[in-house]
């Protein structure tokens, strides 16, 4: 694009330079013409960004397909070792707290 920019700079000087009598005419059309090429730089900059992201999305997607797929698979499993888990805990805080326990009175 740094050539583009010095054809568009090189351009707007011959229009800054123009005399009354030169072609103003044609430095417009030189204008619109460097104009419309930077729209067209643009936009294919913006495909390829569009592109880019595109790609990335389905890249996501995939891996979240991948992911979500394990969950669903593991999630009955994952739910009865906590729901173990939690059980045990508020076993050990009920014992450790002295309530419920008959057996209590033998370790001392």
């Amino acid at each position: 694009m740094g050539d583009e920019e010095t054809e568009l700079e090189a351009t707007i000087k011959s229009f800054e330079e123009a005399k009354p009598g030169d072609d103003v005419c044609w430095i417009i059309k030189g204008l619109i013409k460097e104009i419309i090429e930077f729209q067209e730089d643009i936009a294919d900059t913006l495909e390829i960004n569009k592109a880019s992201d595109l790609a990335q999305a389905q890249a996501l997607e995939a891996s979240s397909e991948k992911n979500c797929a394990w969950v669903e698979s593991h999630f009955d499993a994952r739910r009865e070792k906590r729901k173990a888990e939690i059980d045990g805990l508020v076993e050990a805080k009920n014992s450790l707290a002295g309530v419920g326990s008959d057996d209590g009175d033998d370790l001392m």
